[in-house]
């Protein structure tokens, strides 16, 4: 899937306020007893940057998904590596899944499913959305003018960590244009489409 050599191709990253809302609320859910600052987060370099022009070919394109309760600045390094390998990469956050969401205009949502979810049907329902919002994320790579000449639609591929890792199964099962998948963690005891067990849990 890959393209053939290096290639230094930066992601557009979030525009809007500075994650420091984001960043505590984090801290506070997975470090809640050791005091890291909110800075030492929120300020984390990344060699990332805003507006980006790549170069005028199609590129492989590969959708992360993270984990359940992590907002999608933890696949933030990984996202960096395979673009500099030659693939457009789509990070996509989980709004009212993660410990905090920033939206453009300053507002911070929490995590509401967090605590909620404990029969397995309410873990395939995230599965199944998240395949459904991969498929959602492809469309409008693939369809909007601005972006859609960048993306070679013969290479596209899903990829993930824990829940975001376990969607990537019936993301691939059902979406005909994802030819690849990368799970990462995730639990693979979810049905298809047609009710067979994939994998044993």
């Amino acid at each position: 899937m890959p393209s053939a050599g290096p290639l230094r191709l930066t992601v557009s990253m979030y525009r809007g306020p500075a994650p420091d809302a984001a960043a505590r609320l984090l801290l506070n859910d997975k470090l809640p007893e050791v005091g890291v600052p909110t800075e030492a987060l929120a300020g984390a370099r990344t060699w990332a940057g805003t507006d980006a022009q790549p170069p005028q070919r199609r590129f492989p394109l590969l959708v992360l998904s993270p984990g359940f309760t992590i907002p999608r600045t933890e696949l933030t390094n990984l996202a960096e590596d395979l673009t500099i390998r030659g693939y457009a990469v789509a990070l996509s956050d989980r709004t009212y899944e993660n410990t905090g969401t920033i939206f453009p205009d300053g507002r911070t949502s929490t995590c509401v499913l967090c605590g909620t979810l404990t029969p397995d049907s309410d873990w395939a329902g995230i599965v199944a959305n998240r395949a459904k919002d991969a498929s959602f994320v492809v469309d409008r790579l693939t369809t909007r003018p601005r972006r859609a000449h960048l993306v070679d639609r013969d290479r596209i591929g899903m990829a993930g960590h824990s829940t975001g890792g376990a969607a990537t199964v019936p993301a691939l099962l059902s979406d005909a244009r994802s030819r690849a998948g990368v799970n990462l963690d995730g639990r693979l005891d979810h049905n298809s489409a047609d009710g067979r067990p994939c994998a044993d849990g």
